[in-house]
């Protein structure tokens, strides 16, 4: 970022117990219009949620906002234990994001790393750049990376297929996906900043011929489509994940995988019963934290492997 496009940034920092992470981060976006960025020290039972605002219309009224939003929070019963609000240099917020991002390997077939690392020479793999910005997603928090490790384990088959990511943010998945050889890939997001995000990354990563990010509620989508997806990737919050179910099962390829995150762990059991209810079962899951994150099939189409997406029709290996 050129020193002239930003003189100075707000860092506004919450600590908070593993346990109010999700309500924490749907508070603040609700609050600023977007979700912040989470670091967990190992072993550690605080989780900091970090939320960087720029001097646009964002940080207008940013010193009243915040006493209001520690208020709305402490009212809520989230366990806050400390708020801080402090404006930071340019130079300062610069080097902020250095310390906190690094390269994130799975089985050496796919990298994600910041700009500011150098690619290691014996890596043969695919590489995605993506420094932390102002949208959700890069690959640090634990359902991003079971969605990334669910992509690396499906473009192992000869022919990967077409994918879908729903709730894009920063473009990630859909970006790793592009570079691991599925296509066509979709993204959609509702946020048209996060739109914005994903498409400079797209290019940034010169995907932009094989993947595209457009905006739109998805849940208003309708219900009957002949666009399917061999992958379908859908990192999202509870409520949304449980209204839109019969929305993902219609876009999913016969054979196809369908990839769930954002679940905590108390979550869990209504999400698969919705699930199991539309014919799903889970071929994979991880609990990692206060996260559950699973991958599923369909019974009844597991067994016919044909799939069908815009402009295609070949067999699903």
């Amino acid at each position: 970022m050129a020193r002239s496009e930003v003189k100075a940034l707000w860092h506004l920092r919450f600590s908070v117990a593993k346990e109010a992470e999700e309500a924490t981060s749907l508070a603040l976006h609700s609050v600023f219009g977007i979700f912040p960025t989470v670091y967990l020290r190992s072993g550690s039972k605080t989780v900091t949620l970090n939320v960087y605002l720029d001097p646009s219309r964002r940080a207008l009224g940013l010193k009243k906002k915040f006493p209001v939003l520690v208020g709305i929070l402490a009212t809520t019963g989230l366990p806050i234990k400390r708020a801080s609000m402090v404006r930071l240099a340019e130079q300062d917020w610069a080097e902020s994001w250095k310390r906190h991002f690094k390269p994130i390997n799975l089985g050496g077939k796919l990298r994600v790393q910041p700009s500011w690392i150098v690619r290691p020479r014996t890596f043969r793999g695919k590489v995605v750049v993506l420094d932390p910005g102002l949208s959700f997603g890069t690959g640090l928090h634990p359902t991003t990376r079971f969605c990334l490790r669910q992509i690396v384990k499906a473009a192992s088959k000869s022919i990967p297929g077409s994918m879908l990511d729903v709730g894009s943010g920063s473009g990630i998945l859909a970006i790793a996906a592009a570079k691991l050889g599925f296509k066509p890939v979709s993204a959609l997001d509702i946020d048209p900043h996060a739109v914005r995000i994903a498409r400079a990354n797209m290019r940034r990563n010169r995907v932009v011929s094989g993947a595209s990010v457009r905006q739109c509620d998805w849940l208003e989508m309708p219900l009957r489509t002949v666009e399917k997806y061999d992958l379908i990737c859908a990192n999202l919050v509870h409520d949304t994940l449980v209204e839109g179910a019969t929305r993902l099962a219609a876009r999913l390829a016969r054979g196809g995988t369908l990839v769930l995150a954002g679940i905590l762990r108390t979550q869990f059991a209504r999400i698969r019963s919705v699930y199991e209810a539309l014919g799903f079962h889970i071929i994979s899951q991880r609990v990692e934290r206060e996260w559950h994150s699973i991958a599923l099939r369909e019974l009844a189409r597991e067994r016919s492997a044909r799939c069908f997406y815009p402009g295609q029709n070949r067999k699903f290996s």
